[in-house]
């Protein structure tokens, strides 16, 4: 009885697991590059799962723990790998983020990315204000994430260069 009340996403009733999600905020911020890149360094030390939702770009990747899903499959197949250590999902196409332990939110930071994203919603800083916000394929130095920081009144969880997904670490 006390099972059922439990949420069924819940981490700490899944074995432990941690499910982290990716979201872009700007457009084509790299959240499915991100995720192959974190699942290589991941897969190095844990049991790792990734899934995407409602697309088809792992499929490029040829390897069985890179997972494609419906919306309405999603829930099973959390089910499904309960004792892997480490899932990561593709939020792009999901809106439910309760069903990751974090979320982590990909802006890339260029002057017309971020004006695209201003003309979408111009609130979107001051509503995930608390959240982790990644600057991905980022060239700002340490002084620009300040101003970058000051300007969207949001703390920036991590400043993240371009990177060589060709590289092995």
């Amino acid at each position: 009885y006390e099972e059922d009340k439990k949420d069924e996403f819940s981490s700490e009733y899944e074995y432990g697991k941690k499910i982290i999600g990716l979201r872009n905020l700007t457009p084509h911020a790299g959240a499915s590059t991100l995720i192959y890149m974190m699942h290589k360094e991941l897969q190095k030390a844990y049991n790792v799962i990734s899934m995407e939702i409602d697309t088809l770009e792992f499929m490029v990747h040829k390897d069985k723990t890179f997972v494609s899903a419906t919306k309405n499959d999603i829930a099973v197949l959390i089910q499904k790998f309960a004792t892997v250590d480490v899932i990561l999902i593709d939020l792009n196409n999901y809106q439910d983020e309760t069903i990751c332990d974090e979320v982590l939110y990909l802006v890339e930071p260029s002057a017309a990315m971020l004006k695209k994203l201003m003309l979408k919603d111009k609130e979107i800083f001051k509503k995930i204000k608390k959240q982790r916000v990644v600057l991905n394929k980022s060239m700002l130095k340490n002084s620009d994430v300040k101003e970058f920081e000051y300007e969207a009144k949001t703390k920036v969880f991590y400043n993240m260069p371009p990177l060589d997904d060709r590289e092995e670490n």
